[in-house]
């Protein structure tokens, strides 16, 4: 009997564990499926939108000469450049302030012809301004004669000059402006025909504040045909542009300005590619000189896998037959592809690739008083309004290129400004362009949305040509938590 009982007792106590267990095991269950209750608070945050900081320009500065005086290493600027610019929506309207900047290592020259630095501040309102400036210049002299223009850029850190060349007749210097007030430490990657070039005076490149550095791209580059420069910078911002020159012989055969031309990407636009006495170019194009006289596209392919590039040129006119040509170009090096089959006239070049790459684009005008070419830098899409500043020129024209799917009318200002607006009608896929009138004055544009542009001037002094880009993203509105 008693191990009756005991047995009993010990079942009631397995059988109450069990209980038990069952018991916490479905309370634990019902905890994860039952909701449990919850504080939610939206943290406290505080929307900023920053003061639109004044609006800032670079413009190169005179044209220089190499080996001016008795030192063949000397650089001398012999003459002001004409400039032009203004502003839209700043404190004072049309108004900017000016001041130049010290160029390092020119021994003699103009004081007027060093870079200069255009600034606008913002309106009371505190709408973000535009200002735009530009500068053309035309020199004869004994090794420097031809035209040359330039649009005033922004400061940047990054930078592409896709022109120039070392080969023999052929000088070509690399501007490096910085308008701000911090040291900037700069660093040159040059790539060629043959893939990219080391230097060691390339790297560690220092431009005081409110200076130009010149540097000779043959002492980091020798006997490069088709060189493209990267600029990069840490510190403070600069402001990059090429010129180049070259002499045939004893006789100078033109001068240009490149500035920076649109960052890599797989398609690349470029307005207003000019081609002046096509015939007396196919007869220069086998003489002396760096490459052809003949209009040619320069490409680079800047990453590790090589890029197939196709270019279709469409005249402006609609009227002419465009030219289309394709290629592979290796990673890391510079083409030129030749447009051998043009007829006098503007052009829209568009260049498609499968990579990342840069471009420009070069013709030659050959005229009866002398020779002279012009590079055409890519642009990025403008926005709905753009400030354009029209230089002092020969014939200077707006060319319009148009990549969407609907054709775009914009309206262009008179001279005065006074009269009625000229309507022009930029055809999907095409460009065209329209005479600017009067030189040395700044046209506002409305809807401009997603074109390209650029102003080209060509006359007897020569051929020179400036892409038209917007203005670098302004600051975003934040969400800033307090703690």
């Amino acid at each position: 009997m008693a191990n009756r009982r005991a047995l009993a007792r010990g079942g009631a106590r397995i059988a109450a564990g069990v209980i038990g267990v069952a018991v916490a095991a479905a309370t634990i269950g019902a905890a994860t499926l039952l909701p449990l209750p919850s504080v939610e608070r939206t943290p406290l945050s505080v929307q900023v939108r920053p003061v639109p900081a004044d609006q800032q320009r670079v413009c190169p500065g005179g044209l220089l000469e190499l080996g001016a005086d008795a030192s063949a290493s000397s650089i001398s600027a012999f003459a002001a450049p004409q400039r032009v610019d203004g502003s839209v929506g700043g404190a004072v309207d049309g108004a900017v302030s000016r001041r130049g900047l010290k160029p390092v290592g020119v021994v003699a020259g103009a004081a007027d012809a060093a870079p200069a630095v255009i600034d606008v501040a913002p309106s009371a309102a505190g709408a973000a301004p535009q200002i735009a400036g530009a500068q053309s210049q035309t020199a004869a002299r004994e090794v420097l004669a031809g035209l040359a223009a330039a649009s005033c850029t922004e400061a940047n850190a990054d930078s592409w000059l896709v022109g120039g060349a070392t080969t023999l007749g052929q000088t070509s210097l690399v501007l490096l402006s910085n308008p701000s007030a911090v040291q900037a430490t700069v660093d040159l990657s040059v790539y060629s025909e043959s893939g990219i070039l080391t230097a060691p005076g390339a790297q560690g490149i220092v431009v005081d504040p409110g200076t130009q550095r010149i540097v000779p791209l043959a002492g980091i580059a020798p006997n490069a045909q088709a060189p493209v420069v990267h600029v990069e910078s840490a510190g403070g911002t600069v402001a990059a542009s090429l010129q180049q020159s070259l002499v045939r012989g004893i006789k100078p055969s033109g001068v240009d300005v490149v500035g920076p031309t649109a960052q890599p990407a797989r398609q690349q636009l470029i307005s207003g590619m000019i081609v002046s006495d096509i015939a007396a170019a196919q007869s220069a194009g086998g003489s002396e000189g760096s490459s052809s006289a003949m209009p040619a596209v320069r490409v680079l392919a800047p990453g590790r896998t090589a890029a197939k590039v196709t270019v279709s040129v469409v005249p402006e006119n609609g009227k002419q037959v465009g030219t289309t040509t394709s290629a592979t170009v290796p990673a890391g090096t510079v083409q030129e592809l030749p447009l051998d089959k043009l007829v006098d006239g503007a052009y829209t070049v568009s260049v498609n690739s499968d990579q990342p790459i840069v471009v420009a684009a070069r013709t030659t005008d050959i005229r009866r008083t002398g020779e002279d070419f012009g590079w055409f830098a890519a642009s990025p899409r403008l926005a709905d309004s753009i400030l354009v500043p029209v230089a002092p020129g020969p014939a200077a024209a707006l060319h319009l290129a148009n990549p969407g799917a609907h054709e775009v009318t914009v309206h262009v200002p008179s001279d005065s400004g006074a009269g009625p607006s000229t309507a022009v009608t930029v055809p999907a896929g095409g460009g065209t362009s329209v005479a600017l009138g009067s030189p040395g004055r700044t046209v506002v544009l409305h809807g401009t949305a997603g074109l390209v542009a650029s102003v080209g001037l060509v006359g007897v002094q020569g051929i020179a040509s400036y892409p038209l880009a917007p203005a670098g993203p302004q600051a975003q509105q934040i969400t800033v938590y307090p703690r």
